[in-house]
């Protein structure tokens, strides 16, 4: 069982179910951190609800509608189903992690459901894990200056977060000088990204 003052840390940081956040990173090899500003930025730290994504005529993809949507095995497969195979009749962020790509909703199906909250964490953050890594395989010298910038972004947002003390130097170039004092992190509960 998680520590019970980590978990009310990260509930007071908003996250909506912080035990299945820690056993799910801990799964994925992704710093608890990380998986809780994916969580935030998502859905708002961690909603089971559907993204507010639109098509290319500005209309919102099924079930997308103002306000949330929460997601239900039902509702998700109706969306699949207008989805199509190969995502070719629209597609929609789905649960915590908000998996877009529909490979990913297809990856999260075979594991038990992308509409389950612990399964789409799973998967999204074992997709984070990865480009993370793959991210930290270069060197310095390979980064621009907006790439050097994106992960300084991407640290902070991590760090304030849930206010963990973290190893930035794993992450980040040591040409980039990490700031000092509070960072504030962006919510957003309908983003359209995929990971």
């Amino acid at each position: 069982m998680a520590d019970p003052k980590l978990i009310q840390r990260l509930q007071a940081g908003g996250i909506k179910a912080p035990e299945m956040a820690i056993a799910e990173a801990g799964r994925a090899g992704l710093d608890l951190a990380y998986a809780c500003a994916l969580l935030q930025k998502e859905s708002g730290g961690g909603a089971n609800v559907f993204g507010h994504d639109r098509d290319r005529s500005g209309r919102y993809i099924f079930p997308a509608r103002d306000g949330a949507v929460a997601v239900t095995e039902e509702l998700y497969r109706e969306y699949k189903r207008r989805r199509g195979p190969t995502g070719k009749g629209g597609m929609q962020g789905v649960g915590p992690t908000q998996l877009t790509w529909w490979e990913f909703q297809d990856e999260a199906d075979r594991e038990g459901g992308c509409w389950k909250p612990a399964v789409n964490m799973r998967v999204g953050f074992r997709r984070l894990a990865s480009l993370m890594r793959a991210r930290m395989a270069l060197t310095s010298r390979d980064l621009t200056p907006s790439q050097r910038a994106l992960i300084k972004q991407a640290v902070d947002q991590a760090e304030a977060a849930v206010g963990l003390d973290m190893a930035r130097e794993s992450l980040m170039p040591s040409t980039i000088a990490p700031p000092r004092g509070p960072t504030a992190i962006s919510v957003s509960t309908a983003s359209t990204s995929s990971i």
